[in-house]
């Protein structure tokens, strides 16, 4: 009997310390770390909380608790409500209980969606502190790929949303200034006469020294390829107006005001000569810009589904709405420059309909309430700019779910380009492995990026040449699409690239430091071949597989003979000539890999 009694209370107590353990975990939650907590939305629009628990997505709510983050799982009060609706099963209708059954599982079936976003496709913050690797990241695939120690303490030490502040800050910067004076190639800071040659030894010269690498890389890789427009279109009188142009994609860059700036770019000189404004009238409308406003600036020419966005009747509307504008030679003070001048006569002031039949049809009289008009009505605007964003600092081929996030923010945020970039930049969409190295870096940001890496000391003219040689004009866009060169991806870009790095580090200091080195790319006074290998993959961003540094370390410890033979000989870092000659190749090589050349 006993013994029947001792076995009775062995169960008892087991069953009472299973009941106390799930009270508790129904209490206290699920332990998790901050990183596998997002925070998303459902399709009704509430805020929610999803934590990765063991392997999987699940709906609840983020507790700390003293030093401890617990989740409270959804299914928690999701079976407590069912609990309680079937508690009161007698006293309702069988329609009400219906409904409300209906009610709970709906709203537990849309929190559980919710939280089947993967992290690449979420704007979702990125929770926790960033290694060192993902600053250099950041500063890569967005900035010109070199981050300051400040930079580091930020996004190691605060997260991904304070270094996204510190990334965003504009900064006072004297080298906007000093550039000036390559518009002028005979630096004659009295004359007003601008080359093509030094409007791109301006921009790179700016892109080269910048502290705000983020707005100028913006500006004169995004912004300016955005609006594509060339000079070419210009005469050597008019040719400063391209550095007016630039200038105007700098303030989008630094301000984000992208309704202002699509104001300005339609007013612009350069634009109304280059896609036929200046020639638009009432009498004889020209449709050149009109269609590209909304083919390339505002909202593309068919949505995800293949339907037109835009009518041929709205596109001779359009036309009407930007008539009456001319670019002309006017007295300011005691000089004549060339500006944009209204003719009332040559401009349609009768009312316009654009976009007819479409719930977002609408009535406009000038460019500008055109503009609004577009931004604030056709569903288009904000996911056309999305993916445009998306593209240049995701991947190729973002995501519709990405994409319509994005849009949001967009339009939330009244197109305002700083909240969107700082909601991008610090999200885990744009941390997430699958989208590194997705998008192969042009010309100048790849020869920027190594030049302010390494410090070398380069000639400026001959970095304006050898990038000329790539194809990526700045100013000089080849069409209304800008840059899509797909020669970039091909031997022969790649070969004119490596021989313009070479061409840089067999001069290093001769051209403006004669007392440069190539010791001062070493991470200490005698690296072992590890460590400089190690140094040089931190230095240039890149991650190389054990292969390729097997191959590195090779190439350290032998030489080619004057026979063509292959000689051991080992790294020694006491002789300058080895460190010259070494460093050198090792620079070259890793520069030709893929994992430098994409971002």
């Amino acid at each position: 009997m006993l013994k029947h009694l001792r076995a009775l209370f062995l169960v008892l107590l087991s069953l009472a310390l299973i009941s106390e353990s799930a009270y508790a975990r129904k209490k206290k939650g699920v332990k998790v770390k901050p990183t596998d907590v997002i925070s998303t939305t459902t399709d009704s629009g509430k805020s929610l909380d999803c934590a990765r628990i063991k392997g999987n997505w699940q709906p609840g709510k983020l507790k700390k608790r003293g030093k401890k983050y617990l989740f409270i799982l959804e299914s928690g009060s999701y079976k407590a409500k069912l609990k309680k609706l079937r508690a009161k099963k007698g006293r309702l209708s069988k329609k009400k209980y219906k409904k409300s059954l209906k009610k709970i599982k709906k709203l537990f079936r849309d929190k559980k969606t919710a939280c089947r976003i993967p992290e690449e496709d979420s704007l979702a913050p990125h929770r926790g502190a960033l290694t060192r690797a993902q600053v250099k990241y950041l500063y890569e695939k967005a900035g010109l790929g070199v981050p300051d120690a400040t930079a580091y303490e930020v996004g190691t030490g605060s997260g991904a949303s304070a270094l996204a502040d510190y990334f965003l800050t504009y900064r006072s910067d004297p080298y906007a200034s000093e550039a000036r004076r390559w518009l002028d190639e005979d630096f004659n800071v009295n004359n007003d006469f601008v080359t093509e040659r030094g409007i791109q030894l301006y921009a790179l010269y700016i892109l080269l020294n910048t502290p705000n690498q983020f707005h100028e890389r913006l500006a004169f890789n995004f912004w300016h390829n955005y609006f594509a427009t060339s000079m070419s279109v210009l005469s050597s009188s008019q040719r400063s107006l391209m550095f007016d142009h630039l200038n105007i994609m700098r303030w989008l860059a630094r301000y984000g005001d992208f309704r202002t700036a699509l104001k300005k770019v339609t007013r612009d000189p350069v634009m109304l000569i280059w896609l036929s404004g200046a020639d638009n009238t009432a009498q004889e409308p020209n449709e050149n810009y009109a269609r590209e406003l909304m083919e390339l600036f505002t909202v593309g020419t068919e949505d995800s589904n293949g339907n037109r966005n835009y009518s041929e009747t709205t596109v001779a509307q359009a036309a009407r709405a930007c008539t009456g504008w001319t670019v002309q030679q006017v007295d300011v003070g005691n000089d004549t420059v060339w500006a944009p001048v209204f003719s009332p006569v040559n401009f349609d002031n009768a009312p316009k309909t654009v976009f007819e039949g479409r719930p977002y049809q609408g009535t406009v009289t000038d460019d500008y309430s055109l503009i609004d008009h577009i931004l604030d009505n056709h569903p288009e605007a904000p996911r056309y700019l999305a993916k445009r964003i998306l593209m240049e600092y995701i991947r190729e081929h973002p995501s519709e779910k990405l994409v319509s996030q994005l849009a949001k923010v967009i339009k939330d945020s009244n197109y305002n380009m700083n909240t969107v970039f700082k909601t991008l930049l610090s999200s885990r969409a744009f941390y997430a492995d699958k989208n590194r190295d997705t998008i192969l870096k042009n010309p100048v940001h790849l020869m920027v990026e190594f030049i302010r890496s390494t410090g070398i000391p380069y000639d400026i003219g001959e970095l304006r040449s050898g990038l000329y040689d790539s194809g990526m004009i700045i100013g000089q866009p080849p069409t209304v699409f800008g840059w899509d060169n797909p020669d970039w991806a091909t031997g022969q870009w790649k070969l004119r690239i490596a021989n313009l790095i070479t061409q840089i580090v067999r001069n290093d200091g001769r051209h403006s430091d004669n007392n440069w080195s190539f010791r001062k790319l070493l991470p200490s006074a005698a690296p072992t071949e590890a460590e400089l290998i190690a140094h040089l993959e931190a230095m240039l961003g890149v991650s190389l597989s054990s292969v390729q540094k097997t191959a590195l370390n090779d190439y350290l410890n032998n030489v080619i003979d004057w026979r063509g033979e292959l000689v051991p000989q080992r790294w020694d870092p006491r002789v300058d000539s080895q460190v010259r000659a070494k460093v050198a190749g090792l620079l070259r090589i890793i520069t030709s890999s893929v994992q430098f050349q994409s971002r």
